[in-house]
C-alpha cells in the first residue's frame, strides 16, 4: 500500500467508513508532500453541491475533514473533524 492510500485510509477511518461512503460524492481528498511526510486531507460536506466552488485552502467551509502525516507507512493524524452521533 502507499502512502497516498494508508493517509486515504486513516483519514476515513477517522471520520467513519459509513458515513464516508454515504457521501463521498461530496466529498474530496488531496495530498501534497510536506516537511513532516505525505499531507493527506479529506473533506466531507452532506448538503447538494456542496463542494462546488470550495477548495482544500478553505477548510473552515467543509462541515466534516480530516487530516494526517504519513512517512514510510506511519500514520500521525494531524486533525479530525467527525460527525457525532447521538
Amino acid at each position: 500500500m502507499t502512502d497516498r492510500e494508508i493517509g486515504f485510509e486513516a483519514c476515513i477511518n477517522a471520520i467513519g467508513r459509513d458515513f464516508y461512503y454515504s457521501h463521498k460524492e461530496h466529498s474530496v481528498f488531496s495530498c501534497g508532500e510536506e516537511e513532516k511526510g505525505l499531507l493527506c486531507y479529506l473533506g466531507i460536506n452532506t448538503g447538494e453541491d456542496s463542494t462546488s466552488g470550495l477548495r482544500l485552502t478553505n477548510d473552515a467551509k467543509w462541515e466534516y475533514s480530516a487530516s494526517c502525516y504519513v512517512n514510510d507507512g506511519k500514520v500521525v493524524m494531524d486533525f479530525v473533524k467527525a460527525p457525532t452521533f447521538l
